[in-house]
Parts: structure tokens; C-alpha cells; sequence
């Protein structure tokens, strides 16, 4: 039973790993058929990762009942699991503390024995940071005119270093998941490991580099709130998500939006469609006029429905290319 209970783990992990690529591959696509057969391949996906959870748990109940042993990392996989279901919110925090814990137990035995107990922590805290890797978080992006906004994005991966004796040290990479300006779209050939261009010389992004003490809670967007007369963002043929007020719900799955840009009217898949708050409209109405419609739609909060996550030039990746791979 405890083998069947470690080959579930090791099946959910590569499903979940899938999910964060072709959930990346999503939000680099333009909307169309193809589009349309990610969200569909990512829905599959999504059920199958809910249903070995599922029997994972059914599983270590069972083992509880019989009064067997189960692993402490089986435990921590499902709470994981189950955090996730119900929001990550709890599950950032938790990481956040424990990092934050042991980095304070670095410094506080660093004199008495550097080498080995730095090398110990820092082994240990690189673990906890791989944790975070694909967490959804809001993220903050400085844009041209100078403003730092904050954006729903999701944890690529963190940089961390023999050096890093406190959390401000520690930062992290991050990719936007509705980018609003072209130079945090993600690099459809970095993603693929195939960019011949630097990061600060691409035009696209090759994720952002931030502090991790900077990121906030995800915030889940209330598409209830999606109707005639509010300000949304929805996806454009460039990738790009632009600002809109909507016109008409003619059904659950469609809405008929005016573009503020163009103030040409279309009609969308709800699924492109992402309300904007209340405290963002406001302060978008405010600023139209000095900046125009990129500072109207990257105010904090974004709020984001597809989430976005890959390791470049990842095998995993390159093996769902078939899949995921941009015209």
C-alpha cells in the first residue's frame, strides 16, 4: 500500500507539472481553435490531478485505519494538495514562515560554524523555495513611466545563493499571466530554451526578477461581477490583455465588450474576459487621461483566471511541444 501511495505522488507530480505547461501555453496562445483545445487539454488535466488526489487521500485514510506509518511527505503532498483546492493563500504563507524561520536559524549559527551549518540551511531552504515553484501570487512590475503595478503571475523559480543570510536577499522569477504591455509577454522561445537574445535585450519577457518578501496573496477573480456597464480585460489577437467595458451578456459562455483603445465593439469568450475591481476601476478612471490605455488596465490588482508556469527548455516540456507549440 505504501508504494501505491509513492507511485500516486510520483503521477501527480509530473501531471501537476504538466498542467503549469500547458497553462503557459494557454496564455501564450491568441484566442482560436487551437487556443480553444489547450483549455480543453487543460481541463482533462485538471480533472485527472482531482481525482488521484482523491484516491491518494482514500488511500492514507485507510493506511491511518490500520494503524500504518505514512510518510511525512505524503502528508505534506496532500495538504498541499488541498490548499490548492481551496486557495493558495494558506500555503504561501506557510512556506513564506518557514523560509523566513530558517534563514533567521542560518544567521543565528553562522559565526559558530559556517561551512557546515550554512550549507545544511541553505539545502533546506533551496527545498522550501522549489516548494513555491508554480504558486500563483501578485507580483510587482515597474512600468515605463515609472509606477510599480501589481499583477497576478505565477513562481518560475527562485535565485538563491551562499550569500543569503535574510529574506530581503532572496528573490525570485516570476511570469505575468495576463501581461499588459509587451515587455512582460512571455518569450515564446525562451519558453522552449531556443531565444538567441539576452534578457534585458529581448522584447519580450524572460520572466521578472523579484523580491520575494515583495509578493502578495493571489486574488481569485469574481466573474459574477461580469456585466453590462463594468470595466474588464480581455485578450487580444497580439496576446496582449486590453482594457473594455461590457456592452452585452448574450449568454453564459459570450459577451459583446467595447474596446477602450479602438472603441470597436467585439464579442468574447468569457473565458478571455477578466473583471477588474472596484478600487482599480477608479483609480484607472483617474489616470486615463495622463497616460492612456496601458496605465488604464495595469493598476493593482490585475486579476487573472489562467494561470502560467514552465521550466525553460525543460524535457517535460519539449515533449509536450506537440501540444503547446505557437504558430
Amino acid at each position: 500500500m505504501a508504494e501505491d501511495v509513492t507511485t500516486l505522488l510520483q503521477a501527480l507530480s509530473q501531471y501537476e507539472t504538466q498542467l503549469s505547461q500547458v497553462q503557459l501555453a494557454v496564455a501564450a496562445s491568441p484566442p482560436g481553435p487551437d487556443c480553444d483545445s489547450l483549455v480543453s487539454l487543460q481541463s482533462d488535466i485538471e480533472e485527472l490531478i482531482l481525482l488521484t488526489r482523491e484516491n491518494l487521500m482514500s488511500i492514507q485514510k485507510q493506511m491511518k485505519e490500520r494503524g500504518l506509518p505514512t510518510e511525512a511527505g505524503d502528508a505534506s503532498h496532500s495538504d498541499k494538495g488541498s490548499s490548492e483546492q481551496t486557495g493558495t493563500a494558506d500555503h504561501f504563507d506557510k512556506e513564506y514562515a518557514l523560509l523566513k524561520a530558517e534563514l533567521e536559524e542560518v544567521e543565528a549559527t553562522h559565526d559558530s560554524a559556517p561551512e557546515t551549518v550554512q550549507g545544511g540551511s541553505t539545502a533546506d531552504i533551496q527545498e522550501d523555495l522549489d516548494a513555491l515553484q508554480g504558486m500563483k501570487c501578485q507580483a510587482p512590475h515597474k512600468c515605463r513611466w515609472g509606477d510599480v503595478t501589481y499583477h497576478n503571475a505565477l513562481v518560475c523559480g527562485a535565485e538563491l545563493t551562499s550569500s543569503v543570510r535574510s529574506m530581503d536577499q532572496i528573490q525570485v522569477r516570476v511570469m505575468f499571466t495576463n501581461p499588459v504591455q509587451q515587455d512582460m509577454l512571455p518569450c515564446p522561445y525562451y519558453l522552449e530554451g531556443a531565444c538567441r537574445f539576452s534578457d534585458e535585450q529581448c522584447r519580450f519577457s524572460h520572466g521578472e526578477l523579484v523580491d520575494l518578501s515583495s509578493l502578495k496573496e493571489y486574488k481569485e477573480p469574481d466573474f459574477s461581477a461580469v456585466r453590462p456597464g463594468v470595466r474588464v480585460l480581455v485578450k487580444g489577437d497580439d496576446n496582449l490583455w486590453h482594457g473594455a467595458v461590457v456592452l452585452t451578456c448574450s449568454s453564459k459562455t459570450k459577451c459583446e465588450v467595447k474596446l477602450e483603445s479602438s472603441g470597436k465593439a467585439k464579442e468574447v469568450d468569457l473565458h478571455w474576459i477578466l473583471p477588474l475591481g472596484d478600487a482599480q476601476a477608479s483609480e484607472d478612471s483617474s489616470s486615463d487621461e495622463s497616460s492612456g490605455d496601458e496605465l488604464a488596465i495595469g493598476v493593482d490588482p490585475v486579476l487573472v483566471k489562467q494561470p502560467l508556469f514552465t521550466t525553460p527548455a525543460s524535457p517535460a516540456f519539449r515533449d509536450w511541444e506537440k501540444h503547446t507549440r505557437v504558430s
